[in-house]
Protein backbone atom coordinates (compact mmCIF):
# COMPACT_ATOMS: atom_id res chain seq x y z
CA UNK A 1 0.00 0.00 0.00
CA UNK A 2 1.42 3.43 -0.58
CA UNK A 3 -0.24 7.14 -0.02
CA UNK A 4 0.08 9.90 2.37
CA UNK A 5 0.82 8.52 5.95
CA UNK A 6 -0.17 5.02 5.62
CA UNK A 7 2.80 3.60 7.53
CA UNK A 8 3.66 5.95 10.16
CA UNK A 9 0.41 7.82 10.10
CA UNK A 10 2.44 11.02 9.46
CA UNK A 11 1.71 13.86 6.18
CA UNK A 12 4.07 12.40 4.37
CA UNK A 13 4.37 10.13 1.05
CA UNK A 14 4.72 6.28 2.45
CA UNK A 15 4.96 2.91 1.56
CA UNK A 16 3.23 0.06 3.32
CA UNK A 17 3.68 -3.50 3.08
CA UNK A 18 2.04 -4.91 6.67
CA UNK A 19 0.11 -3.54 9.43
CA UNK A 20 -0.86 -0.61 7.37
CA UNK A 21 -3.05 2.48 8.24
CA UNK A 22 -5.80 4.34 6.11
CA UNK A 23 -3.88 7.07 5.07
CA UNK A 24 -4.60 10.76 4.91
CA UNK A 25 -6.74 12.55 1.92
CA UNK A 26 -5.80 15.87 0.78
CA UNK A 27 -5.62 17.61 -2.21
CA UNK A 28 -1.82 18.07 -2.88
CA UNK A 29 0.18 16.48 -5.20
CA UNK A 30 -0.25 12.77 -5.00
CA UNK A 31 -2.93 13.14 -2.29
CA UNK A 32 -6.26 11.79 -2.92
CA UNK A 33 -9.57 12.93 -1.48
CA UNK A 34 -12.09 10.11 -2.39
CA UNK A 35 -10.34 7.82 -4.89
CA UNK A 36 -13.27 6.18 -6.61
CA UNK A 37 -11.55 4.63 -10.28
CA UNK A 38 -7.93 3.16 -10.87
CA UNK A 39 -6.63 2.17 -14.36
CA UNK A 40 -3.01 1.05 -15.16
CA UNK A 41 -0.94 2.04 -18.44
CA UNK A 42 0.76 -0.16 -20.84
CA UNK A 43 4.16 0.36 -18.97
CA UNK A 44 2.46 0.01 -15.32
CA UNK A 45 1.62 3.43 -14.56
CA UNK A 46 -1.48 3.86 -12.64
CA UNK A 47 -4.21 6.29 -12.76
CA UNK A 48 -6.68 7.32 -9.85
CA UNK A 49 -9.74 9.08 -10.37
CA UNK A 50 -9.86 11.96 -7.49
CA UNK A 51 -14.15 12.46 -7.20
CA UNK A 52 -14.70 15.70 -5.42
CA UNK A 53 -11.45 17.20 -7.02
CA UNK A 54 -12.29 16.41 -10.69
CA UNK A 55 -9.24 15.02 -11.34
CA UNK A 56 -6.81 11.92 -12.01
CA UNK A 57 -3.50 11.28 -10.21
CA UNK A 58 -0.59 9.42 -11.82
CA UNK A 59 1.34 7.33 -9.99
CA UNK A 60 4.78 5.18 -11.44
CA UNK A 61 4.58 1.59 -10.55
CA UNK A 62 6.10 1.94 -7.18
CA UNK A 63 3.96 4.79 -6.11
CA UNK A 64 5.74 7.83 -6.63
CA UNK A 65 3.45 10.44 -8.03
CA UNK A 66 4.02 11.50 -11.58
CA UNK A 67 1.71 14.27 -12.18
CA UNK A 68 -2.45 15.14 -12.08
CA UNK A 69 -4.77 15.89 -14.98
CA UNK A 70 -7.79 18.16 -14.41
CA UNK A 71 -10.79 16.59 -15.58
CA UNK A 72 -13.38 19.17 -15.37
CA UNK A 73 -16.88 18.38 -14.13
CA UNK A 74 -18.62 20.04 -17.39
CA UNK A 75 -20.49 16.03 -17.45
CA UNK A 76 -21.11 15.39 -13.88
CA UNK A 77 -18.26 14.06 -11.23
CA UNK A 78 -15.82 12.01 -12.62
CA UNK A 79 -15.80 8.14 -11.35
CA UNK A 80 -14.37 6.02 -13.24
CA UNK A 81 -11.37 5.18 -15.60
CA UNK A 82 -10.02 3.05 -18.15
CA UNK A 83 -6.85 3.00 -20.53
CA UNK A 84 -6.43 1.76 -24.01
CA UNK A 85 -4.11 0.08 -25.94
CA UNK A 86 -2.85 3.51 -27.22
CA UNK A 87 -2.52 4.63 -23.30
CA UNK A 88 -5.10 7.25 -23.89
CA UNK A 89 -7.81 7.24 -20.88
CA UNK A 90 -10.75 7.49 -20.63
CA UNK A 91 -12.99 9.09 -17.71
CA UNK A 92 -16.27 8.16 -16.76
CA UNK A 93 -18.89 10.80 -15.09
CA UNK A 94 -21.73 10.65 -12.73
CA UNK A 95 -24.00 11.75 -16.05
CA UNK A 96 -23.33 8.84 -18.02
CA UNK A 97 -20.47 10.63 -20.09
CA UNK A 98 -17.34 9.03 -21.61
CA UNK A 99 -14.33 11.32 -22.31
CA UNK A 100 -11.36 10.27 -23.99
CA UNK A 101 -8.09 12.40 -23.32
CA UNK A 102 -4.64 11.94 -25.15
CA UNK A 103 -1.52 12.01 -23.21
CA UNK A 104 1.24 14.48 -24.09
Amino acid sequence: MWGWGVETGLPRFEICTRNCLMGQAGSGDGQLGEPEGIATDSTGNVYVVDTPRARVEKFAPGGRYITRFQTGNFFGVPHGIAIDRFDRYRVVYSQGYVVTFAQT
